[in-house]
Order: C-alpha cells, then sequence, then structure tokens
C-alpha cells in the first residue's frame, strides 16, 4: 500500500464514518523496520492508545485519553505499522450493526454505488470499513459474539478471531471478558497471517494470556502434525440449521463444502455438538452480565456526564 494521504483519508471518512479519530501526523516513515514494515493500520476505538481519545463510541468516554498503549498497538507500531486511526463500533462493543455510535453510523463501502447505502455490520465496522475502503492494510477488532467475523462477512474481506489467550488483551476495554478476544480484519489470509504472527505473544499484563509453556507444547504438537502425511480434517456441526438460510446461500455453502472436500489436502468430517443448542441462551447470559458489571468500573463511573439536579425550591 502506498503513502497514505490525509486528504483522502478524510474525504473517505466523511462518505462512510470510518473513523472516530484521525492520526494527523501520520508519518510513513521510511526508517521503519521489521515484518510489518510498510503497512497502514487502523485501531478498533475500545483499544487503548496514547494519541488518540480511547470512546468506545460512547459519549460516556469522549474525552477519555489513556495514558499508555495497549500491548497490541505497541507490537504493530515496534514491527513497523504506522496506525491511521481509531475506527467507530458500536456502544462499548454491544450491536452487529455499528449503527449504535455516539459518532452516528458507518456505511458499508462496497455499496457506495448504489442506491441505497447498507449497514457494515458489527461491532467492529469501522475497522471492517478502513480495511474495505482501502486506507488501512489491515485493521483491528474485537470478537464476543462475531463482532469481527459479522463485519468481514458483510465487507467481503477476512475477519479472524483467534483462539481466546492468543492475543493479548491489556488495554482493551472489556464488553465480556470471559468472551472477549481481540480480531484481526484484513483483505487477504496473508496478511491476516502476517498480523497474526506479530500479535501471537505471551503477555504477563494480561491474565488470561496463554502461557509460553503451553504455547511450546501446542508448536510441538503442530510440528508433529505437519509431518503426518493425511489430509486436514474440517469438522462441520451437524446441529447447524440449513433450512432458515435462502437458496441462494444455501447453495453457496454445499458448494464449498463439496469444493473443500474434493481437494488432496481437506476432508470434510460431519461432527455432533449437543450442546451447541445451549450456546446461544448462555452467552445471552453471560455477556449482558459481565457487561454490565464492567461498565459500573471506576474509570468510567469517574467519566459519567452528572447532570445536576433541580432545586425545584428556586424553580418555583
Amino acid at each position: 500500500m502506498g503513502k497514505v494521504n490525509i486528504g483522502t483519508l478524510k474525504a473517505i471518512n466523511k462518505k462512510f464514518n470510518i473513523f472516530t479519530s484521525i492520526r494527523e501526523n501520520i508519518d510513513h516513515a521510511k526508517n521503519k523496520t521489521g515484518p510489518l514494515s510498510g503497512t497502514f493500520c487502523a485501531i478498533k476505538d475500545n483499544i487503548a492508545t496514547i494519541e488518540e481519545p480511547t470512546t468506545c463510541a460512547s459519549k460516556i468516554l469522549s474525552t477519555y485519553t489513556s495514558p499508555f498503549n495497549a500491548t497490541v498497538v505497541d507490537l504493530l507500531e515496534n514491527s513497523g505499522s504506522t496506525v491511521v486511526g481509531k475506527t467507530n463500533l458500536d456502544e462499548f462493543g454491544m450491536g452487529n450493526s455499528t449503527t449504535n455510535s455516539y459518532f452516528g453510523s458507518t456505511l458499508n463501502p462496497i455499496y457506495e454505488n448504489d442506491k441505497e447505502m447498507r449497514i457494515v455490520g458489527g461491532s467492529s465496522g469501522g475497522s471492517a470499513a478502513a480495511v474495505a475502503s482501502g486506507v488501512s492494510d489491515f485493521a483491528l477488532g474485537t470478537d464476543t459474539g462475531g463482532s469481527v467475523r459479522l463485519p468481514a462477512a458483510y465487507t467481503g474481506i477476512v475477519g479472524f478471531k483467534p483462539s481466546y489467550g492468543r492475543i493479548s488483551r491489556w488495554g482493551v476495554i472489556a464488553y465480556a471478558q470471559s468472551l472477549d478476544t481481540v480480531g484481526i480484519l484484513a483483505k487477504d489470509v496473508m496478511t491476516t497471517r502476517k498480523v497474526y504472527d506479530v500479535l501471537n505473544q505471551y503477555d504477563d499484563k494480561d491474565p488470561t494470556s496463554l502461557s509460553n509453556e503451553l504455547r511450546s507444547q501446542f508448536a510441538k504438537i503442530k510440528k508433529t502434525e505437519d509431518k503426518i502425511d493425511k489430509k486436514i480434517r474440517i469438522g462441520v456441526p451437524m446441529e447447524c440449521n440449513l433450512q432458515d438460510l435462502s437458496e441462494k446461500v444455501k447453495k453457496s455453502w454445499l458448494d464449498l463444502l463439496k469444493t473443500v472436500n474434493n481437494s488432496d489436502k481437506y476432508e470434510i468430517m460431519p461432527v455432533s455438538i449437543p450442546s451447541i443448542k445451549s450456546s446461544l441462551p448462555a452467552y445471552y447470559i453471560l455477556a449482558p452480565s459481565e457487561a454490565s458489571s464492567n461498565l459500573m468500573t471506576k474509570l468510567l463511573i469517574k467519566s459519567l456526564h452528572r447532570q445536576e439536579p433541580l432545586d425545584l425550591e428556586k424553580k418555583l
């Protein structure tokens, strides 16, 4: 990707409302080195940065600026990537459309020539729009219940939610901490893999970070599996209901499974996960419960906008 033009960046943002803040002093430093050198990235606005406010798309935090960068931001910048700005989201990450934001709705860039604009998905909609519109090579989002994968699907890009504990969440404002994961959005799998390789590190500041010991064990298992000359088996849960899909979508899904199954490297295997039927009810118990607790933290209480009560005697 070439040098980002601030004028173009602002023009695209004006059209689609992608960013909550844009880094004015974007410096495409030619002396930057590292695996992500020369790339530009966007950061979801619930991930802490020193240079811009971290608002979670809420009026409550509209004036809050973090005194530190999140671990993932430091890792990206130390690997040569340049942050272009903070991206819009559903307030506190609670939504699937990026229409519930203090900064307004984000529109889907891939439908800019249609008569009617469409939603971008959420809650990491701004991050998806930044990649889809071409103003960033990749973006970070957070995924609690689909918030990276959904907007990626809506914009035709790659959305990756790593396994819980793989990427540090230190400096990420929590929604539901037993489910929250930092995710990656990019135009292609190779870019996604490069970013993941940079972020896939143990962080002693994050109590949920996967230990180096476990990472080493998993690496050994992977090396052993790579030596085995067998097809990689991909499980498809039999409990997934295809009846509610449109015929067009259903056909595309089944055609994909056939293509994968007919390859030399992969094999589709039907699997049964009976508990999956209870996953959504469980999610809607855990996520709101944890969110309501997290939203009452000391940081947010201090930042609340207080309306002084009316003095009824003076009023009368």
